[in-house]
């Protein structure tokens, strides 16, 4: 009798077993069931998705740079302050003491408030060997478009020859400009650093 018993599950076993493969044979989606999902496929269309995504990315990002170039090359250029007029060369017969070794001319406003100091400031270095003038706008608009002048202060020193050898647009401190009728006087007698606007021409 047990072998009975034992004999049906076997028969039933290999019943169910011969059901299955016929179902099988009819279905894939049942024999996938049934094995389980295939590990390497799935890997692989990982793989294969996530490379699709990095390549998209890259081609987004290739066009994105491409677009800012073609953006940036049509976009004009920013405004820019043009630069101010400087004499290089003054007749130095235009202006008082014209066989003082140096000249310094400053070009101003009575409007300009600025330029009061500037001028008090070039005043201070008046000596035998330094001149100074102040030429107003006001005074001297000849002289102001004789030789260009389209900002005030515009301070200029300027050899016996009448040619500029430094200048200052807008403020300068006594410091500096003492500093740089110094060096042109006496090159060197300035320490390195300290020559402030010679050599701007």
């Amino acid at each position: 009798m047990n072998e009975a018993l034992e004999a049906a599950p076997r028969e039933t076993r290999r019943a169910n077993e011969i059901s299955y493969e016929v179902s099988r044979a009819r279905s894939p989606c049942l024999a996938a069931a049934r094995d389980g999902p295939d590990l390497a496929n799935v890997a692989e269309w990982l793989r294969s998705a996530v490379v699709e995504r990095l390549l998209l990315a890259a081609a987004l990002v290739a066009v994105a740079a491409v677009v800012a170039l073609v953006l940036a090359r049509r976009r004009p250029d920013a405004p820019t302050q043009a630069g101010w007029t400087v004499p290089a060369q003054l007749d130095r017969a235009d202006f008082s003491d014209p066989d003082a070794p140096w000249l310094v001319l400053v070009f101003s406003s009575a409007t300009c408030d600025t330029c009061a100091g500037v001028v008090r400031n070039a005043e201070a270095l008046e000596s035998p060997m330094v001149a100074v003038a102040d030429v107003e706008v006001g005074v001297a608009k000849a002289l102001h478009d004789r030789y260009g002048i389209d900002a005030v202060p515009t301070l200029v020193v300027a050899d016996a020859d009448g040619v500029v050898r430094a200048s200052f647009v807008g403020p300068v401190n006594a410091t500096d400009l003492w500093a740089t009728v110094a060096e042109l006087r006496e090159p060197g007698s300035v320490p390195e650093g300290c020559d402030h606007g010679v050599g701007d021409h």
